[in-house]
């Protein structure tokens, strides 16, 4: 009896695990997502972020300075800009830092994660498996290093994950969207 009743277990994780998922996504809407993803100009608006959880961040987190429904593990971003749009070779960014400072950036250094500039070191990488893309790219502005890796679902939902030379890691959820010429001048 032991037997069938180890085997019922086994059968039962192997059946409810499952190591990929595949997405209901049909053609023609897979074949709208590639054009938009490797076209190279959209946005990603990033509508929560999720710092690194260390001591001193979640010491500052409870002592209630964060806003209305947001605590030390996601804060809230609606109403708040945070953004980066991809414009071709070009990136121009803006998106609030929850977390530690490890290196000073000097007096008066933007706490937030702040980019104009000429993206280095763009990658796209396909996995046509999950439908996704995972974006690569590396932004330098004067002394700090940021390496991004967006990764896009066919939901237009995406996750970002941002490490710095300066800041402890930080990552954000958000949704990508197609950039017009009116969000490009703005």
């Amino acid at each position: 009896m032991n037997r069938i009743g180890a085997l019922i277990v086994v059968l039962v994780v192997l059946l409810g695990c499952s190591s990929t998922k595949k997405t209901n996504v049909n053609p023609e809407e897979l074949a709208a997502f590639k054009r938009f993803v490797e076209n190279g100009r959209f946005e990603f608006n990033a509508t929560a972020a999720f710092p690194l959880q260390t001591q001193a961040f979640t010491s500052v987190a409870n002592s209630g300075l964060l806003q209305p429904g947001s605590n030390s593990g996601r804060i809230d971003l609606t109403g708040n800009p945070s953004y980066i749009k991809i414009m071709g070779d070009s990136i121009s960014a803006y998106l609030p830092y929850f977390g530690e400072r490890r290196v000073s950036g000097g007096y008066g250094a933007n706490t937030d994660i702040s980019f104009n500039g000429r993206v280095k070191d763009y990658e796209i990488v396909r996995d046509s498996l999950k439908h996704t893309y995972k974006i690569d790219f590396r932004m330098e502005q004067n002394t700090e290093v940021y390496d991004v890796h967006l990764t896009v679902f066919p939901s237009r939902n995406a996750n970002l994950s941002l490490n710095s030379t300066q800041r402890s890691t930080i990552r954000y959820d958000g949704v990508v969207q197609e950039l017009t010429e009116t969000k490009v001048n703005k």
